[in-house]
């Protein structure tokens, strides 16, 4: 199921990319895959029993989650958001554009 998640992802991001005509719109998709897509799978690494099923353009993502396991959901929360945070503060050190209203904390629920 990860490997369908990340090919509907990347196909999805590429398609917007590839119709992108403004500049805002490619920062969006580029945000988007670099900084929520690159964190929720570091996140899903660390937080075996949760797993990524899919991911909005504004960081809200959806889980699921292992049999009796979702006491790892707070733990994968943590990191998603610290993550989030850690990779915006590094974009912008290093002169890379980041949205206006970039979300922080995302949404992270568990279908």
């Amino acid at each position: 199921m990860r490997k369908v998640v990340a090919v509907l992802l990347t196909g999805a991001a590429f398609t917007a990319s590839a119709c992108a005509t403004t500049p805002e719109s490619r920062i969006r998709n580029e945000f988007l895959l670099d900084v929520y897509w690159t964190t929720a799978r570091e996140c899903e690494g660390q937080h075996r029993t949760v797993h990524v099923d899919s991911l909005l353009p504004g960081g809200d993502i959806t889980l699921r989650a292992d049999a009796d396991s979702r006491m790892d959901l707070p733990g994968f929360r943590d990191c998603y958001w610290r993550g989030i945070q850690a990779r915006v503060e590094r974009r912008r050190e290093a002169g890379q554009p980041v949205p206006d209203n970039a979300n922080l904390r995302p949404d992270v629920d568990v279908d």
